[in-house]
């Protein structure tokens, strides 16, 4: 991440260096040897990591080779800092480069100076217009496949699971507005494994259509709830039944997929919690979402801190879940503690921790274990007074958050069990995720495409997949894919070691590689997309598709799934 960071500065920074006559020096000669430091570090990620700084030190060679270099080196960085920070990697690098290499050529010229300055505007408008036709969204856009021949077809709506066999939980999930916020009533839903769940949203907003979708839990297509996928959204006043059979075990959370970040942000989403059939987990069990309303971090919609009695002795589980777009870590002070699941799935075998922090990507969970003991234990986040949690034996007193310790290494965290998984990959994806300008202003970028024309992941059922997310931008991006969990097996090339790590949603850092697995044995239409929805909404979104799924549903024409 610092590498990446660095890598931008450096080019800004030389458009600085090279204009200021007094310093330019040593200041340019000391970022030119930032910038080969960053490319030999960015190297040891994979070439396409280090594509950037090469690229960069290139433009400043061949402007240093001739006579006017004092020009064209102002205009090489400046050709630098616009591709770094404007164009997607994906995009073909030697047409941004040629047309800069035009006002290079002006600036070698006998032309007026006011012609080079104008021109570089001009043409770095250009460069980025290379990218702005593939950023262009249409008004509505199907997302199903096309028939294939001799190849039998199944719609999204036929996607309704296996018969039913369990015991059923009717409830109806009312959608509500209550002045700027809204909500899902009731706003938490507690099951046992196995339940056949039948709920009915009811939308009771003035004005705003809803869905929901069932974050973390691999229900059939048909109900994922994802506006112009699987579903028309719910306009006010209409309803819609959703029901699954609920096979696995945890913590999840369920939240509107029609115009995401709006809603969710404002409150359209509920917590959700599957306790094995044998019954609870824990003799206190607490949910608590993190969420911000307004500018207040709350745990739940309380930003104060939270007292709770608990008889020491009790096994206790909190359930943390991050329902805002930020990485938020957790820290628990008091005593020791184990990080039983993380996105609903057990962790095998978890060491005792004291002072390490949980960091939780937006749309991810973490289950904290401990046994209370005679004294208080706070549950609170990194950085932060309040919100926090405490759990205390005379339900009065309490207890200061302690310096938090380093993150819990989940590579290298908990014992090695066996996977059915397997090893052998009917199909293999790279997914770089970058940024650029399009369109309509910034974009977060999936394979150089942005939603809805972001290529598609294809897979048939039975196959296994493996996903290798690069991390190209400045941003970090909790990548979660619907309808399945994937098996984390590196980071940055460094094999998973410890208990193996189930995840819906994979938080993926700046100049990061991570590379996961699955099964492809939940045939449908799903989406694959960064859960900060803020970099949702513009353009980080692409679909996983079964070769023989289609859809009826369109997006836009009232289908807005971000």
């Amino acid at each position: 991440m610092i590498a990446l960071i660095a890598e931008f500065l450096t080019s800004l920074l030389l458009i600085v260096a090279l204009a200021l006559r007094r310093w330019r020096k040593w200041t340019v000669g000391a970022l030119l040897v930032l910038k080969v430091a960053v490319a030999v570090v960015m190297l040891t990620y994979g070439f396409e990591f280090a594509l950037r700084p090469l690229r960069d030190l290139a433009l400043l060679a061949v402007a240093f080779a001739f006579p006017q270099r004092q020009k064209l080196l102002v205009v090489a960085a400046a050709a630098a800092f616009v591709l770094d920070l404007l164009l997607p990697q994906a995009i073909p690098q030697w047409t941004a480069v040629a047309l800069f290499a035009v006002v290079g050529l002006l600036t070698v010229l006998p032309v007026r100076r006011w012609i080079a300055p104008v021109a570089l505007v001009v043409l770095a408008g250009l460069g980025v217009a290379v990218w702005i036709p593939a950023s262009a969204t249409p008004t509505t856009m199907n997302m199903g496949m096309p028939a294939m021949p001799g190849m039998a077809m199944r719609s999204v709506t036929q996607l309704t699971g296996s018969p039913t066999t369990g015991p059923v939980k009717k409830i109806t999930i009312t959608a509500v507005q209550n002045g700027d916020r809204y909500s899902f009533n009731p706003s938490e839903i507690h099951l046992r494994q196995g339940d056949v769940l039948d709920a009915t949203l009811v939308n009771r907003t003035p004005s705003t259509p809803v869905t929901i979708h069932w974050h973390g839990l691999d229900v059939p297509n048909a109900y994922d709830g994802v506006a112009g996928i699987t579903q028309d959204a719910v306009k006010p006043g209409g309803s819609f039944e959703y029901r699954f059979q609920v096979n696995q075990v945890g913590t999840y959370w369920y939240h509107s997929h029609e115009d995401t970040k709006d809603e969710v942000v404002r409150g359209m989403f509920g917590l959700l919690v599957v306790e094995p059939r044998t019954g609870p987990v824990a003799d206190v069990d607490q949910a608590l979402s993190i969420h911000t309303w307004g500018d207040k971090l709350s745990f739940g919609d309380n930003p104060g801190v939270q007292i709770r009695p608990v008889k020491a002795g009790s096994s206790v589980r909190v359930r943390v879940v991050n329902t805002d777009s930020e990485v938020d870590s957790v820290h628990v002070t008091g005593s020791p503690w184990q990080l039983a699941a993380v996105d609903g799935n057990d962790l095998h075998e978890p060491g005792e921790l004291t002072d390490q922090t949980v960091p939780i990507g937006g749309g991810g969970r973490a289950d904290i274990q401990l046994t209370m003991p005679n004294h208080p234990v706070r549950v609170s986040l990194v950085g932060e007074d309040s919100p926090a949690y405490v759990l205390s034996p005379d339900g009065r007193s309490t207890v200061d958050a302690s310096a938090p310790g380093p993150e819990v290494d989940l590579m290298h965290y908990g014992r090695p069990a066996p996977v059915s998984l397997g090893t052998n990959y009917n199909r293999d994806y790279t997914v770089d995720l970058d940024q650029g300008i399009g369109a309509s202003g910034f974009k977060w970028t999936m394979n150089g495409g942005v939603f809805p024309d972001a290529p598609m992941l294809m897979v048939s059922e039975g196959d296994t997949v493996r996903v290798t997310f690069r991390n190209l931008s400045l941003g970090e991006h909790p990548m979660h894919l619907h309808g399945h969990e994937v098996l984390v097996l590196s980071r940055d090339g460094v094999a998973s070691a410890g208990s193996p790590v189930w995840l819906d949603t994979v938080s993926v850092q700046p100049g990061e590689s991570v590379t996961v697995a699955f099964k492809a044995d939940n045939p449908g239409i799903w989406m694959d997309h960064c859960h900060n929805l803020g970099h949702a909404k513009i353009g980080m979104v692409m679909h996983l598709a079964y070769t023989d799924v289609t859809t009826p549903f369109v997006v836009g024409d009232g289908n807005n799934p971000e």
